[in-house]
């Protein structure tokens, strides 16, 4: 077998159709199995889909700058979630790539306090606050409950890797 990086697609293609093969297997088990899967009568795919969205989150949040390290440079990233690990996730981009436009969303005020840094930093940037309200029925009135606002920056990085 030839495992060079000619066959990576190849190599690929076999990998991904093995974990939805494994997924598929795992979420039937669960089904046959136990007895909240059988009542909800969920189809076997739409568990396996939410095994591997659940498998998939987590490991991202456990290995976030580091599981870039063999993918090719993005030209474009969406950030939400870091973490506290912001500032390794946007070291880690500037070593490998030289143009990339970045999406960050933030929550908390220490990333935003992050998001402002960062906006400074960078020259082709912007920061805008985004807010959602629910309305609710109290008696004859309406009122707004007002929500957490979210925070969106966007730049663009340019620098050498």
């Amino acid at each position: 077998m030839n495992y060079s990086a000619t066959n990576i697609s190849l190599w690929s293609l076999i990998i991904q159709v093995g974990l939805i093969a494994l997924f598929l297997l795992l979420a039937n088990t669960l089904r046959r199995k136990i007895p909240f899967f059988k009542k909800s009568l969920m189809p076997t795919a739409v568990l396996a889909g939410f095994l591997f969205l659940i498998l998939r989150t987590l490991a991202a949040k456990l290995i976030a700058p580091e599981a870039f390290e063999g993918l090719p440079a993005p030209t474009n990233v969406f950030i939400g979630g870091s973490g506290g690990r912001l500032s390794e996730i946007l070291a880690a981009l500037e070593k490998k790539t030289k143009r990339c436009r970045v999406v960050i969303t933030a929550v908390t005020t220490e990333t935003l306090r992050e998001l402002v840094r960062l906006t400074d930093r960078y020259g082709d940037s912007s920061l805008v606050e985004l807010r959602a309200t629910r309305l609710r029925v109290a008696g004859a009135h309406h009122l707004f409950r007002a929500e957490n606002p979210v925070y969106v920056a966007a730049f663009t990085m340019d620098g050498e890797p």
